[in-house]
This record gives structure tokens, sequence and C-alpha cells, in this order.
């Protein structure tokens, strides 16, 4: 259920509020999630409650999707839908373009994304991968893959740092698997979320660390007239070691866990006892 409470414009309402249904078991997008969030997403879908400003973002990106869309040509496939099966089970994928032998899939986000890929990358790499088997199931070549990053809040000023961006739209190569590599994958996704199908919701896996993108506290060396440590460290021993053998740093501040991260944007959060129990 999507509500307004801030009372934006019902054009807002009605197309965030769309749904695309798929005639599929999992989705290419799906397969890289737990099989806790997987599994939860679908029994309780609809008594998932959010508002239209948690979705603002998606907006832009739909509006980008669209726009796109009309640059469409004759050697293109755009957002081109496919379903194929394995095992038994329905696998479906939409890729924003196909051209050349190539699948691009454009993901707008923020810079930091981009800053921080290294997180994320084995999620894109997996779902593109689930793309190119699609794609080649029904008969179309693929021989690259790649993101197209659109990043919203880039930053010119800071462009000149060398771990930032230089520009607003970042292209990321992306391996490509063989064919064989591609469906063992899919299918040891098929054979994690098939084996909990029917797994009661609160004795469902835990998301793993990584799963949850935690992040284990550090120990930052600062300095009375700084804003912006000098030195970040794992323990606070290392901390204190650093100090001394450096003669910098008037005392240390602990940077705590992040344990859930990703569930801030979990829709069924409040339906997972391990999130609920976490944060108690």
């Amino acid at each position: 259920m999507l509500t307004n409470k801030k009372g934006l414009p019902e054009t807002f309402v009605t197309v965030l509020g769309k749904e695309f249904h798929q005639a599929a078991d999992y989705s290419a997008s799906q397969l890289t999630k737990p099989p806790r969030m997987v599994h939860l997403e679908k029994r309780h879908r609809s008594e998932t409650v959010e508002d239209v400003t948690d979705h603002i973002w998606r907006l832009f990106g739909s509006a980008v999707h669209s726009i796109l869309q009309t640059g469409e040509t004759s050697n293109q496939l755009v957002e081109e839908y496919f379903v194929e099966e394995l095992r038994g089970v329905k696998i479906s994928g939409m890729s924003d373009i196909w051209e050349n032998k190539k699948i691009s899939d454009y993901k707008v986000t923020s810079a930091w994304s981009y800053v921080f890929l290294k997180d994320k990358m084995a999620d894109f790499t997996s779902q593109l991968n689930t793309y190119a088997w699609l794609f080649r199931k029904s008969g179309i070549e693929v021989e690259e893959l790649e993101i197209v990053m659109i990043l919203r809040d880039w930053v010119k000023s800071k462009s000149f740092d060398h771990n930032y961006p230089d520009c607003q739209v970042q292209r990321i190569p992306v391996t490509l698997w063989p064919m064989d590599i591609a469906e063992a994958y899919i299918s040891s996704r098929i054979d994690l979320y098939e084996r909990y199908k029917d797994t009661p919701d609160n004795d469902l896996p835990f998301c793993s660390p990584a799963d949850r993108w935690a992040k284990p506290s550090k120990f930052a060396v600062m300095g009375n007239n700084r804003k912006s440590a000098h030195r970040l460290c794992d323990t606070e021993k290392e901390a204190k070691e650093w100090m001394e053998s450096n003669g910098k740093g008037d005392y240390i501040q602990e940077r705590k866990a992040e344990q859930f991260k990703r569930c801030e944007y979990c829709s069924i959060r409040n339906f997972c006892n391990q999130y609920v129990e976490g944060q108690e």
C-alpha cells in the first residue's frame, strides 16, 4: 500500500504505484538477494505500507529510462522483457538496452555509489549475466556487458579528487560469464530459494553481514582542530599505537558499527525478526 502523507500531486501516486507484474518465479534482480528477503517480500507484499516520498529517486530513474527509450533505433532492443525456464522454475529479466551484441543497464544513483562501487559490483555482475543468459536462450548474441551510472548528485568542484568520478556519467564494464557458468549460478540460486520456500518467516536463514551491507566499528585518530581523521583504524589499540609512533592526534573517536545498512532500504524490514530484534 502506497500512502501520500505529504499530499504530493496525485500523479506521483499514480506513477509510483504502478507495479510490474512478472510472469515468473524469480527475476534477475531477485537472484542477487538473500532468501530471507526474497521470501518475505513475496509473502508480505500486500501488507507493506510505504510513502510516496520514500520512492522519489525511483521516479527520476523511471524518467531517465523513458527519455532514453525515445532514442531507440532499429538495431537496438530497449527494455525487452524475457522469461525462460530452468528446472521447472521461470526466471525473468528486462535489461535497458541491447545494441551491437552489448547489454547496457542504466543505474540512476548517487556519486557515492560510484565511489563505493566495489560493494555492489558482485550484484551488478550477477544481474547482468542473468540478462545475458536470458538473451542467449532466446537466440540473441551477447559479447559485452556494461553498467551506465548516471550520478544524480555529481558536483563538478569535487571531480578533482582522485576518488571522485570525473563526470556525471560513468560506463563500467562487467565481466561476461560463459553460458554454462551463468546457468550454474542461476541453478544454485534456484536451489537456495526453493530450499526455504515453505520455511516459516522467523526460521528463514538470517541475512549475512555482507547481505546487510554491515560495516564494522572503526577507531578514528582525531585532532582538536580538525574535522577529518588523521587515521582510521580497525582497533583502538591500533589507533593508540599509530598516535604514539606518528606524534599526531589528540583523541580517539569510536565510529560505531552499522549492522543493518541495507535494511534501511528494505520494504519488508518490519516483518523481519532479524531486523526487529536487532534494533531492540
